[in-house]
């Protein structure tokens, strides 16, 4: 999409801004969602010309795989926005079998012309006029009505920079004019989307108490993902801390793209809050919507332009305006807590996020290269609690993994270094003590400080999933499986698109003999990513269980191949099906390989005998794994109770001794 400096279109009752992301209809704002803008610009700015459908798709995903239904869909409602009628388009036309065109007469306006009417400069502009008190007031007919302000003209803008200059607040201009743009739309907006539904003006709208925040489409030729990225995180910590909002992750919502109501509904929340970061020779502008998930219907919108001058003071002040407007309406929190910055280097924040990107990934390379990006982090700055965090999680997962990139006991001893160092920077990380934990449970075997650290870092961020995660993990390896489903439901319920939460859920499932359920969650994992070793890992073992042992091989096979044949894990559990399914041969081929030296585990050994029925010989690997182990208190020893794979070891009174 071509790049409009100050430019503007008219045509019809219709005032298109290209740069200030604004349509007016007889002057007064015109809701759209962000991509249902960009598709009106893109046809505007080619009017008269017939845009093929891959052209548009191209413009308006770039570098991005999507349905053409999307595009689709999102004509429909830019139609709607501008109110045509079915079989009567004066504006957009479908050419059949080519794309589509906008036939309407397009003037192009100069920036001088455009002039907002002084109404909404005044609610935009002004933090002592009659409208902000109407938009706090959840009882007020104007905030109770969607509204899409955007940027005041220059003259009101600086006017409102002079009355806070004045009053005393002094702080940063950037902080000062981000709060008085954006206070009167977001409060009435906040005040719309809560209200109970029997007061709205349309009925039967649901409230909404599930909200995600999409990366901020970063725009102009200073474009820069960081920026939107970064925009993002900051506003969802703080509607975290609201409490009464289930906010989704940045990781979740990292998972999607396109369209924002069908993210929003893969997501499983009620509104999405979206927007677009454009800088341009010092100065930014951005804009913020919440869009309702049901029928894509923007809320409200707002945009403001300042001279830039960093971005954590500018991710403060959206962030900032938008956390108190929501929390002004649903109580329980301010939406203020002081917020210490985890860095104020860029780079390392950059370097943070791309490390968090590839331990998300859960293979040996996006592990590696999560350490890579974590230790850049702290190298950039020393200070950087979350980077020490990202380290000592990126070397837990290594350690649990089996890819003998490093020794299991070197992994965790690496990531309790780290976890400490994380704490002795900032105690009050949810993820630092999350790290600490797993140090706690498989490096110290330590199960009451294992407890105490899950149980802070829960306390520090009830929206934290992973620390839910793990500690549906360490419940389940101490023996309390129901507290352990609860523990993970809650992570799925917070990250709903988390290949590795969803397949921890089904795990929980497996041990609970609950195969038909298990089975269900894991292709439901598959579909969010269909290569996740794990799933196919865990898969294959459900259905083993199930008598499906042609699938379960077939699934197992496709794990082991994933990991390139070098994970000694799924080889047992290869192995495993490959006896039960009668290939005696190929299971006794995978356990020359696993007993073969090298850093095996016991019970990984004994596990594919006692499938091949050498009973003697599994309990005398699995005496190997108690000398192992010494007097420590090992989660194998619960694994070895519950797990179904050794069901047929149960009864065996020598087994029962060992465990």
């Amino acid at each position: 999409m071509s790049q409009n400096n100050g430019r503007a279109y008219e045509f019809g009752p219709f005032r298109l801004h290209a740069t200030r992301r604004m349509l007016l209809r007889d002057g007064r704002p015109v809701p759209l969602t962000a991509r249902a803008f960009d598709t009106l610009l893109v046809l505007v700015e080619r009017h008269g010309q017939v845009l093929p459908k891959g052209e548009m798709m191209d413009a308006l995903w770039p570098d991005t795989a999507v349905e053409e239904n999307n595009l689709t869909q999102h004509v429909s409602m830019l139609r709607k926005a501008l109110g045509e009628r079915a079989g009567a388009h004066r504006y957009v036309v479908t050419v059949p079998g080519r794309g589509y065109s906008f036939v309407a007469d397009v003037r192009e306006i100069a920036d001088s012309t455009f002039v907002l009417e002084e109404r909404t400069a005044t609610a935009a502009g002004s933090v002592e006029g009659d409208e902000e008190a109407k938009a706090a007031d959840p009882t007020s007919v104007e905030a109770a009505a969607p509204v899409a302000v955007t940027a005041p003209a220059p003259a009101a803008v600086a006017d409102a920079r002079g009355r806070v200059s004045r009053g005393g607040n002094g702080g940063s201009r950037l902080r000062a004019s981000a709060a008085v743009v954006l206070a009167a739309a977001v409060l009435a907006a906040a005040a719309y989307l809560w209200r109970p539904a029997g007061e709205r003006q349309e009925t039967g709208a649901p409230g909404a108490k599930s909200i995600a925040v999409l990366p901020f489409r970063s725009l102009g030729p200073e474009a820069d993902e960081l920026t939107g990225l970064g925009m993002a995180d900051a506003l969802t910590t703080r509607l975290a801390g609201l409490g009464r909002i289930s906010v989704r992750p940045t990781s979740a919502v990292l998972r999607q793209a396109g369209d924002t109501s069908e993210a929003g509904r893969a997501l499983g929340v009620d509104a999405v809050v979206e927007g677009t970061v454009q800088r341009a020779e010092g100065r930014v502008r951005v804009t913020v919507q919440l869009v309702r998930v049901s029928d894509g219907e923007p809320l409200w919108g707002e945009s403001f332009d300042e001279s830039f001058t960093d971005i954590f003071a500018l991710q403060d002040a959206v962030s900032e305006r938008v956390a108190r407007a929501l929390a002004a309406r649903l109580g329980g929190g301010d939406g203020e807590r002081p917020r210490k910055h985890a860095t104020e280097s860029a780079a390392a924040y950059e370097e943070y996020l791309r490390g968090r990107h590839f331990w998300n990934k859960r293979n040996e390379e996006g592990l590696r290269r999560s350490v890579e990006h974590f230790q850049r982090a702290a190298d950039l700055d020393p200070a950087y609690g979350a980077a020490y965090a990202g380290l000592a999680d990126a070397y837990s997962v290594l350690s649990g993994y089996g890819f003998g990139t490093l020794p299991p006991d070197e992994c965790m001893r690496r990531a309790r270094a780290a976890a400490l160092k994380a704490i002795e920077i900032d105690d009050g990380l949810a993820e630092a003590h999350a790290s600490l934990a797993v140090a706690r449970a498989y490096y110290e075997h330590d199960h009451a400080g294992a407890e105490a650290e899950f149980r802070r870092a829960i306390e520090l961020n009830p929206a934290y999933a992973t620390a839910h995660h793990w500690y549906s993990d360490f419940l389940a390896e101490t023996g309390r499986p129901e507290d352990a489903l609860a523990s993970a439901e809650r992570a799925a319920a917070l990250d709903p698109l988390s290949p590795i939460i969803s397949t921890t859920l089904a795990e929980r499932f497996y041990f609970a003999r609950r195969h038909e359920r298990a089975a269900e969650q894991l292709r439901q994992t598959l579909e969010l990513d269909p290569d996740f070793i794990q799933a196919h890992s865990l898969l294959g073992l459900v259905y083993a269980q199930q008598g499906r042992h042609a699938e379960s091989v077939a699934e197992l096979e496709r794990a082991f191949e994933l990991t390139g044949g070098r994970n000694q894990r799924i080889a047992s559990a290869l192995g495993y099906a490959y006896a039960v399914a009668g290939r005696r041969g190929d299971a006794r081929r995978l356990l020359g390989l696993l007993s073969g030296g090298g850093r095996h585990a016991p019970h990984d050994v004994a596990l594919v005998l006692l499938s091949l029925g050498e009973r003697d010989e599994a309990r005398r690997w699995l005496e190997r794994t108690r000398e192992k182990l010494g007097s420590r208190p090992p989660a194998l020893a619960n694994l070895l109770k519950t797990d179904p794979m050794y069901d047929g070891l149960r009864a065996d009174p020598a087994f029962r001794r060992l465990i």
